[in-house]
């Protein structure tokens, strides 16, 4: 159990908590408990912005598309309905955004050199 409450302590510090959880609810639930439901949680209902207001398992199974192009739909249909309401603005972009990295690959100094250079 100690090696799980280690766990926990990392996995709370590195992804927030973000308020939704208190210290105390975590202490009172097992910790293998509290981590399961939170990733599952956060791995199929949480709509994560960084991606478009999918979430990461829709984007995993390839349904990121339709629900975009869905969307994309619905949006182009209100501004018809209302075009006072958008005032000649665009609706938001629903375009897929590609790769995306929780951690991305760090450019190295020599590389950074190179590309201030460059500007």
């Amino acid at each position: 159990m100690e090696r799980i409450d280690c766990w926990l302590a990392v996995f709370t510090g590195t992804v927030g908590i973000s308020g939704r959880v208190a210290a105390t609810q975590i202490a009172s639930a097992s910790a293998a408990s509290f981590l399961l439901r939170f990733v599952t949680w956060y791995n199929t209902e949480h709509r994560h912005s960084g991606i478009k207001f999918v979430t990461p398992e829709q984007r995993h199974y390839g349904q990121e598309h339709a629900i975009l192009e869905r969307r994309r739909t619905v949006y182009e249909a209100a501004k018809q309905a209302m075009p006072q309401r958008w005032k000649g603005r665009h609706t938001r972009d629903w375009n897929p955004i590609g790769e995306v990295w929780l951690n991305p690959p760090k450019v190295s100094a020599a590389d950074d050199h190179k590309l201030s250079r460059a500007a």
